[in-house]
């Protein structure tokens, strides 16, 4: 985590003394062959899902994972940032490719909900949705949670419409003389 913040600290520096931040958030991606396109999917859902400037987002496609998750989002407070926002994303890499695609538009979610303060981490393993008192995870099963709800209809989603967007963008450079 540690290293996680000096990344963001280091990188936010070089954006401000460059003067090259942007309405769009930070997005870095790690641990994939396809990095671009990847960018390119998470760049089409933060704009979407309203993920601004002051938002920077490290993506990692790895095999350290659990073996039974598709992936997980890490939330740092804005409150330590000076309003800043830094989630990470891990994305397992053992999965194929279409099911992490899909789970990267879920944790893309997620990293909405964190941003805009509908989920909130209390501690260890209590989350607060909404505003609702703090829930123990252990006493929820993963799909009765509301927050897991949401991200698991909205993911799909979005990832229908970006691989209709990116379809359509295909087209229109082939036929571009």
């Amino acid at each position: 985590m540690k290293t996680c913040f000096l990344t963001f600290c280091t990188l936010l520096i070089s954006l401000i003394s460059v003067g090259s931040i942007h309405a769009q958030p930070s997005i870095v991606v790690k641990g994939t062959y396809d990095q671009k396109e990847i960018l390119n999917q998470a760049l089409h859902y933060a704009e979407i899902l309203g993920l601004d400037k002051k938002t920077h987002i490290i993506i990692s496609f790895t095999h350290n994972i659990n073996p039974v998750n598709l992936g997980y989002t890490q939330y740092q407070s804005e409150e330590v940032l000076g309003g800043w926002h830094q989630i990470y994303i891990r994305i397992n890499k053992r999965k194929r490719r279409s099911v992490q695609m899909i789970t990267l538009a879920h944790e893309m979610v997620h990293a909405q909900q964190f941003v805009m303060g509908k989920l909130k981490l209390c501690n260890n393993d209590q989350y607060s949705w909404r505003g609702s008192q703090c829930t123990d995870l252990r006493n929820t099963a993963y799909h009765e949670r509301p927050w897991e709800r949401e991200a698991q209809a909205t993911s799909v989603k979005l990832y229908d419409q970006y691989k209709t967007y990116n379809l359509m963008a295909m087209r229109s450079r082939r036929n571009d003389p």
